[in-house]
């Protein structure tokens, strides 16, 4: 027995759809979201073998990577903090700390990572590292 269902769509109609045809189209959008996961993750790791170790680029996301915001904050708080970042660099010492502190537990191992990264000035070491991104072979 083939039911019918309705399906509101994005503008606002709504359609008959057969389970089963719907079914078939869940399973067809999670193997598409699946392999876009896995091209996604491609990328970034294609992004990261790219990245000198020694650059800027890597001590920050050394840093990012020694943090433990992940374990309280949403993604999407985190990538609220990370575009602040991006839109005011000159900010880098207040971001470090406000990343630091979104667990309310500074780590030896986030305080090893912030002093790896030896920013002496903000500026600078943010304009390196723009330099480095723009660098890279992608």
């Amino acid at each position: 027995m083939d039911l019918a269902i309705e399906k509101k769509t994005s503008s606002q109609h709504y359609i008959n759809v057969s389970s089963k045809k719907w079914l078939k189209y869940l399973q067809i959008r999670k193997k598409i979201e699946m392999k876009l996961d896995k091209f996604v993750l491609a990328q970034n790791m294609a992004f990261l073998v790219s990245i000198s170790p020694e650059s800027n680029l890597a001590k920050l996301l050394a840093f990012c990577l020694a943090t433990k915001a992940r374990e309280n904050t949403t993604g999407t708080k985190i990538l609220e903090l990370t575009y602040e970042l991006m839109e005011n660099p000159s900010k880098l010492p207040y971001w470090t700390q406000d990343i630091m502190g979104q667990d309310l537990d500074y780590t030896t191992e986030e305080w090893k990572a912030l002093g790896e990264m030896g920013i002496k000035d903000a500026n600078d070491f943010m304009n390196k590292l723009w330099q480095e991104l723009e660098s890279l072979n992608l």
